[in-house]
């Protein structure tokens, strides 16, 4: 599977205002800066106009985490 690497503040930033113009979204800078520090350099969650659908999937995500089926063993053999 491939997956393209997450985006940086500065490069959220510098495509901001493309993207809000395009997709009909008045984003500000701050805007932009908080959902970077919620969800990371990750572009279709940075500019997602469904933002409670990302968090209650994290949420969800989060709760159905089990320790005792998770070891740090195999996420570094890239295992699961």
């Amino acid at each position: 599977m491939l997956y393209m690497p997450t985006w940086t503040l500065p490069e959220l930033q510098a495509v901001r205002n493309f993207v809000a113009d395009r997709e009909h979204m008045p984003l500000t800078q701050d805007d932009i800066s908080e959902r970077f520090y919620e969800f990371g350099g990750i572009f279709r969650h940075v500019f997602s106009p469904k933002l409670e659908t990302i968090r209650d999937a994290q949420k969800r995500a989060i709760e159905d985490l089990d320790p005792k089926t998770c070891s740090l063993d195999e996420i570094d053999r890239g295992q699961r």
